[in-house]
């Protein structure tokens, strides 16, 4: 027996090729290299019951053993091309994806540090800001004879005065 599958190889692969015409081909010359009387029967009931439609069914089994046979290595290697270069495809989406997600921590941990370093620094600030308005109120509080309720701007009448007479057009 496996001297005749080693005989009816291409029989057999054309019957793993995955379409039914292919396989009822192979299934028949299979029988008809093993069991010739059955076989023989079998073509001469096909062939009086269909016709001339049996060499058309035929011809079609024939043609679609060549196309397995020949289109569908090509077809399995053009898809195992596919399935690996989607497979690079999604690993590179990952790798960009993984960059783009320590980029982000990096920014999270950045903007962190100038929060609590700029909230270290208001009420340092404030201190400082404190400090100078109690220096102020010290310098002017020392000096008795500033009072700065006294200082008005030179712009401003004072009160009691009379306004300097207008430059009169006669004058010019």
């Amino acid at each position: 027996m496996n001297e005749s599958l080693k005989r009816n190889r291409p029989l057999l692969r054309a019957s793993l090729a995955g379409t039914a015409g292919a396989s009822l081909l192979a299934l028949f010359l299979l029988l008809l290299s093993e069991h010739r009387q059955a076989a023989a029967l079998l073509l001469t009931r096909i062939a009086s019951d269909w016709g001339p439609l049996f060499i058309i069914v035929l011809l079609l089994l024939a043609f679609f053993y060549l196309m397995a046979d020949r289109y569908i290595p090509r077809f399995i290697a053009a898809q195992t091309e596919t399935a690996l270069a989607l497979q690079n495809l999604a690993r590179a989406v990952e790798q960009m994806a993984a960059r783009d997600d320590a980029f982000q921590r990096e920014q999270d941990v950045l903007l962190n540090h100038v929060a609590r370093r700029l909230e270290a620094l208001f009420p340092f600030i404030e201190q400082v800001q404190r400090q100078v308005n109690g220096n102020l109120e010290r310098l002017l509080n020392s000096n008795p004879g500033r009072n700065p309720a006294k200082y008005r701007p030179r712009h401003k009448r004072r009160k009691g005065r009379a306004a300097p007479p207008a430059p009169s057009s006669a004058a010019r």
